[in-house]
């Protein structure tokens, strides 16, 4: 799948595309990301309360990504493997993926299969988001998607 990158690893900043394609800067979060953080465009989400203002300023609410490994800006476009899902207990879930140049992450293809490292930084970035959620599978994930096409 190819998702979109919002937010790089390691940045506070979060960005919409913006008049011809270039990143515009439309919010801070007062920690850094400990991944890399986008959507699907085009694909919209079904429970997403936050929206991504378009180029246009129009509304898009696009399902969000969190994209492990691989090296990225914001804007850029990543190509990525889904491996599975943050079911959160808000509805806004989070796809979970690998960047598929990620050499390290090669034979992930499920949340279990994510180094810890990586898997427990996810679930504590979330857990400190005071809202419940599981992990579930690339089945599942790939069941959510069809919902929002």
């Amino acid at each position: 799948m190819t998702a979109r990158v919002e937010t790089a690893q390691g940045d506070t900043g979060r960005y919409a595309p913006g008049p011809a394609g270039k990143p515009r800067l439309f919010g801070h979060f007062p920690r850094t990301w400990p991944f890399h953080y986008g959507c699907l465009p085009g694909v919209v989400s079904t429970g997403d309360e936050s929206v991504l203002p378009g180029p246009e300023g129009e509304v898009i609410d696009w399902i969000d990504a969190v994209i492990c490994g691989g090296e990225f800006q914001a804007g850029q476009r990543a190509e990525c493997r889904l491996v599975g899902i943050a079911l959160r207990a808000d509805g806004d879930h989070k796809l979970l993926s690998v960047a598929v140049d990620a050499a390290e992450l090669s034979t992930v293809r499920t949340p279990d299969d994510l180094p810890r490292s990586i898997c427990g930084t996810v679930a504590d970035w979330f857990a400190q988001q005071g809202i419940g959620y599981e992990f579930a599978g690339p089945d599942r994930a790939w069941a959510i998607l069809e919902e929002s096409i």
